[in-house]
């Protein structure tokens, strides 16, 4: 009974913001000590495998980011469950799901604020967790799932790259790729997991709140990619271009409560996994529009939902309403309004009045969606010159380009390239006196050079570029 009562006092010190290492790292010890004496002692384990307790206290841990002591708690765990397989069946839908996002928070917790490497022995024991709750999933506990556990099951999963036979990017994302001994099958457990997830997430939408479908959209979007999901005939294609057609109606629907981040993945997982449909994306880009969301929206989600849309290949109304070099006022003015227009002249307006606030992925993923979708903006293309290069030589209040990648490097040369070819293609004028009309020739000699020493340090150091990024950059120059 002392057991339970520890675990309902570190749920209730995570809820009320109380928790202290020290006094967690405690409780949690004597948690597990009194489960041992009850083995010790021959007691029936049933009274001692209560898993709302075990699970309330992996949540309460990664709630409170503690992020030390929690080892123990998960090691012994692995263990009863090892032991006592019939005690996963105990486990109701939301305790899985508490569970799953429980160790994904606190593996990725560990390594983001406090810089260490998560051990083999909690790696092991957290993908000994995971197998047995999945397991549980799959083949007995799937339908008594709520859209919460749905929603944490699939995001700790991604999290924690469960079964993903390749790292994803993790130059911007803190993902955690757990080292597996038995990657085959763990990828066919994760593949059988979001299949029968996504078909019951598709009955149950109308239920699903706003972060919890965008949770679920950003852990296909992890999980996916690499398995053909992109394919007309892979397997589960059209539940999942149903359940994100479904998502995205539920997202443009007023009623729903929302937040730019929801937004902002929502339309990021949608792009990443190829779905195309502008009427969506129209649709769930207008929630953006409102003022108590457009005062909340990030820069990275910004930058996301401009990428999204150039990824997608979203048709943009009013492409030729920010070129105030070669476009007269009055054709402007006559430029459709429509939501993905509005957007990117909130991103353009953003990013001039608060530029430092963007980090370099972000100044690359707007800079290249202007120019990706067609359009010219020379007010923020100069204004982000600046900004790169200085406003003469060794300024020292130029951001630089040392925190960008070899990637970041060639789609922003591009970018600006693809701005002077733009106005060629129109008519309008031919790309290099356009384009020093638009930035200026010192100043865009100052960011090409700029970019020139930045690749070239890069291909020195840690040879990352691909023969792509060269490329790119290169015709950029020649442009």
């Amino acid at each position: 009974r002392l057991k339970f009562s520890l675990a309902n006092l570190l749920w209730a010190w995570a809820t009320a913001g109380r928790a202290s290492d020290e006094a967690f790292q405690i409780a949690s010890h004597c948690m597990i000590q009194q489960a041992d004496q009850h083995l010790d002692d021959g007691s029936d384990p049933r009274d001692f495998l209560k898993q709302q307790h075990w699970s309330n206290s992996v949540w309460a841990f990664a709630t409170a980011r503690v992020n030390v002591g929690y080892e123990e708690l998960l090691v012994y765990l692995a263990s009863l469950l090892h032991r006592y397989p019939w005690s996963i069946d105990s486990f109701s839908g939301q305790e899985v799901g508490n569970t799953v996002w429980g160790i994904a928070t606190l593996l990725s917790n560990k390594r983001v604020d406090m810089g260490d490497v998560v051990l083999m022995g909690e790696q092991t024991a957290a993908l000994s967790v995971l197998r047995s709750l999945l397991l549980s999933v799959v083949h007995r506990k799937a339908e008594s799932f709520d859209p919460q556990g749905l929603s944490n099951t699939l995001w700790g999963m991604a999290k924690l790259g469960f079964g993903l036979l390749s790292d994803p990017d993790q130059s911007s994302n803190h993902y955690l790729i757990l080292e597996s001994d038995r990657q085959l099958k763990d990828s066919q457990l994760m593949l059988e997991t979001v299949d029968i997830t996504v078909k019951i997430s598709i009955r149950m939408l109308p239920k699903f709140s706003s972060q919890a479908l965008s949770n679920v959209a950003w852990a296909l979007a992890i999980l996916l990619p690499n398995t053909n999901i992109k394919s007309d005939d892979a397997p589960g294609v059209h539940d999942v271009r149903r359940l994100l057609r479904g998502t995205g109606k539920r997202m443009m629907d007023p009623r729903l409560t929302i937040k730019s981040q929801c937004v902002s993945n929502t339309l990021w997982a949608m792009a990443t996994l190829e779905f195309f449909d502008t009427d969506i994306y129209q649709g769930v880009l207008s929630r953006l529009l409102s003022p108590d969301i457009t005062a909340q929206c990030k820069p990275q989600e910004i930058s996301n939902s401009l990428w999204a849309m150039a990824t997608a290949y979203v048709e943009i109304g009013g492409r030729l309403a920010f070129d105030t070099a070669l476009v007269p006022v009055s054709v402007r003015a006559a430029q459709p309004t429509d939501p993905a227009t509005t957007v990117f002249g909130f991103a353009a307006k953003d990013m001039m009045r608060r530029p430092h606030q963007y980090n370099s992925q972000d100044i690359r993923d707007v800079l290249w969606s202007f120019s990706k979708l067609g359009i010219r903006h020379p007010l923020l293309f100069r204004t982000m010159a600046q900004h790169l290069a200085g406003n003469y030589e060794d300024d020292a209040e130029a951001k630089g380009f040392d925190e960008f990648t070899t990637q970041g490097l060639a789609n922003t040369a591009w970018a600006y390239a693809r701005q002077a070819q733009l106005a060629e293609h129109s008519g309008t004028g031919s790309s290099a006196v356009t384009i020093y009309a638009d930035i200026g020739e010192d100043l865009l000699y100052r960011l090409f050079s700029r970019i020139a020493e930045a690749l070239v340090r890069d291909l020195n150091g840690s040879g990352m570029a691909t023969p792509q990024h060269i490329s790119n950059t290169a015709w950029a120059f020649a442009v």
